[in-house]
């Protein structure tokens, strides 16, 4: 039934996903994309409770996602989140106490400003989780943006003409 459950999954995800608006940024195809955000690799896969706990048996992350379907993606900038989050591994939690987001990588003006030449638009993944005994939260870094991620945002703003957010929750 394996093969089944993956099925079923990936039509979930395809028919769960929402556009709030596009205002000619997407279809992302042919585009060289600079993509931000740690959850590209350190995707939320579950909500929390009682089956967020279960380790699945396999994972792709939104990085290896788009990498498999040839993606043009910025490599340098890739290459930075990598590193990144393999120094900055964040903190999972434990029951009813995990965490709602992630720290995010700093940007810096000048970064983004480099890394927007070479590209032709930016994506940021902002990630979300909650579940069983780990609601969503009325206040930042849950139901809002975290300080962290509007000064992303500000800096990408800045330095992109085109800018597509996705959510991971």
């Amino acid at each position: 039934t394996l093969p089944l459950m993956k099925k079923i999954c990936q039509d979930v995800v395809k028919e769960g996903c929402v556009l709030l608006e596009n205002d000619g940024v997407l279809p992302l195809n042919n585009k060289r994309i600079a993509l931000f955000g740690r959850c590209q690799i350190n995707t939320f896969y579950a909500g929390y409770g009682s089956g967020g706990d279960v380790k699945s048996p396999y994972k792709v992350s939104l990085l290896d996602g788009l990498l498999n379907h040839n993606a043009i993606l910025h490599k340098g900038l890739m290459n930075e989140y990598i590193n990144w989050t393999k120094e900055n591994i964040p903190d999972e939690g434990w029951w009813g106490n995990w965490p709602l987001c992630f720290p995010e990588m700093p940007i810096s003006n000048e970064f983004a400003k480099k890394i927007s030449k070479e590209s032709d638009v930016a994506v940021f993944i902002v990630g979300r989780s909650a579940g069983e005994d780990r609601d969503v939260l009325n206040g930042k870094g849950s139901w809002y943006l975290n300080d962290e991620e509007k000064e992303i945002l500000n800096v990408l703003r800045t330095n992109f003409n085109k800018l597509c957010i996705l959510i991971n929750s």
